[in-house]
């Protein structure tokens, strides 16, 4: 918070979305415009779990704000988990992700963060 008040152009990435503190994490970039997040590491959790994080965030802040990670050991398996999440989404009653928000985590957002042409 105070990187973000000090420094407001700065551009951060929040590893994790602040994992174990999430509601933090979403707090942060709902108060910083330059706050950005990433899901790296999530795919060890099960989808329900980061639905009802996912649900969370969509309150408070917008998906351009979030960011597809893969990182670590579970690397492998989270393009699965992250295919699955509106199939859980549908059967557990949670907000299924459009069609826009699955663009803009998955690979957009990263795109214009990091200026790639696409």
């Amino acid at each position: 918070d105070e990187v973000g008040i000090r420094i407001p152009d700065l551009k951060v990435i929040v590893a994790h979305l602040g994992f174990p503190w999430v509601e933090e994490g979403i707090c942060l970039l709902a108060k910083h415009q330059n706050f950005h997040a990433d899901l790296a590491y999530w795919g060890a959790f099960p989808p329900e779990k980061i639905l009802r994080h996912l649900e969370d965030f969509r309150i408070f802040c917008s998906f351009d704000k979030l960011l597809y990670g893969s990182e670590n050991s579970h690397t492998a398996i989270f393009p699965g988990v992250v295919g699955r999440l509106n199939d859980v989404a549908k059967e557990r009653g949670y907000t299924p992700l459009s069609d826009e928000e699955m663009e803009l985590f998955t690979w957009r957002n990263a795109a214009r963060l990091f200026k790639i042409p696409v």
